[in-house]
């Protein structure tokens, strides 16, 4: 009964040994683990920032996109109403140079028919 009790206090001192050296692995790696934690932390406190970042940068150049497309649709429909301006232009020069040309053929005719009549008459 004594060896029993010998052997029973042995195994109790080894589990207390294997169930120390248990808690300090468990420490360390407790320890390892919250340094891995903070590293771990500080990485996406950055990313966070980089994608705040990049966030205000997509909106600025969505802010700039919008900007552009509005000035570019502002110089279109100025451009548009110039080629509609020049297209009128043209028209009307056209009209006046028909006219002009009829009444510079009328006046041409006019002329040869004085003159044809001016040559009759010398004759």
């Amino acid at each position: 009964l004594k060896m029993k009790e010998e052997d029973r206090a042995a195994t109790i001192q080894q589990l207390e040994k294997d169930n120390a050296a248990t808690v300090n692995e468990l420490v360390e790696k407790s320890a390892e683990l919250s340094a891995a934690k903070s590293i771990l932390e500080a990485k996406v406190a950055r990313l966070e920032g980089s994608l705040k970042e990049a966030r205000i940068v997509v909106v600025e150049k969505d802010g700039n996109n919008a900007k552009l497309r509005r000035e570019n649709g502002a110089l279109l429909n100025e451009l548009n109403k110039e080629k509609a301006d020049n297209a009128t232009t043209i028209e009307q020069i056209v009209k006046d140079n028909a006219a002009s040309t009829g009444q510079l053929e009328a006046a041409l005719k006019k002329e040869k028919e004085d003159a044809a009549a001016t040559i009759r008459q010398i004759e």
